[in-house]
């Protein structure tokens, strides 16, 4: 990897935090523990965990748009600086699964709702353009997620807990990357992140993760940014938690730095190293 792509990729993984800064600012942040506010908002908006015995991921939910990070929990590190051909390849076929894009309600009660959700932006090329219906309900902090198949049978239920509330601060909900090299979307709560990116020139490989070459996976594992976690903030500085990362030495570290903004975007780093973020809704 080239030292310029290496800086932009380092100014990727600082942008979202920045961003969460900025977030914090303007509300205090709201989370379990904490009094709710009052809302008129669908009880599966907001950040949530996936509850699963080998995988690990992190969602969010907008009134209109979905962001969700997911990956194995045992990922190992790569032991150099760059991950092997190899090691790029076995990270990838672990977390293929990092997906974000547009939700569609299409019928709504109290606690359930049925939805499609259309991945625009995706880890793996050959899910971007998938639709997939869901059947979900919500119990307390609870959310199950059926996944329905064409001729309405489930294929699968997720189960969720609550991490935090949709947030209530002006630059909560989604955002998009204004890059000419990169697309990207990242949803944000009050305390919760998440984000997507991925090369407008990569390659367009739709072998399945276990059909992949060595050189095809490491190919895709260089082609995309995700991470999904929390954050805290104080006076100008955000630090950042990352629960779930493409690359696992980020998982657990904590990461400060600073930023500017003005209005709807949000500008991130100094000097010829900038990246703008515009809000979408």
């Amino acid at each position: 990897m080239s030292k310029s792509a290496l800086a932009f990729r380092s100014l990727l993984v600082w942008s979202l935090a920045v961003f969460a800064a900025a977030t914090l600012l303007v509300a205090a942040p709201h989370g379990l523990g904490q009094e709710p506010r009052e809302s008129t908002r669908p009880p599966w908006e907001g950040a949530w965990h996936w509850l699963h015995e080998t995988q690990d991921g992190r969602l969010i939910r907008t009134e209109n748009w979905f962001c969700g990070v997911f990956g194995a929990k045992d990922r190992p590190p790569p032991r150099g600086e760059q991950p092997t051909q190899a090691e790029a390849a076995a990270l990838f076929r672990s977390m293929p699964g990092p997906m974000c894009g547009p939700v569609n309600v299409l019928s709504a009660t109290e606690r359930e709702s049925v939805h499609e959700s259309l991945s625009e932006l995706s880890a793996h090329p050959v899910n971007r353009g998938r639709r997939t219906r869901w059947h979900t309900r919500v119990e307390g902090d609870k959310m199950y997620s059926d996944v329905v198949r064409g001729d309405g049978t489930i294929r699968n239920t997720w189960s969720y807990q609550r991490l935090s509330d949709p947030g209530d601060s002006s630059l909560a909900g989604a955002w998009e990357l204004v890059s000419d090299e990169w697309d990207g979307l990242m949803l944000m709560t009050d305390t919760e992140y998440r984000y997507v990116m991925t090369r407008k020139d990569r390659a367009p490989i739709q072998a399945r993760p276990n059909e992949l070459t060595d050189r095809e996976a490491a190919i895709l594992y260089h082609s995309f940014e995700a991470q999904g976690g929390a954050y805290s903030v104080r006076a100008l500085m955000i630090t950042r938690r990352p629960a779930i990362s493409k690359d696992p030495r980020e998982q657990g570290r904590e990461m400060t730095t600073e930023f500017s903004i003005d209005g709807e975007t949000l500008t991130i780093g100094t000097a010829d190293q900038q990246l703008l973020w515009q809000r979408i809704d």
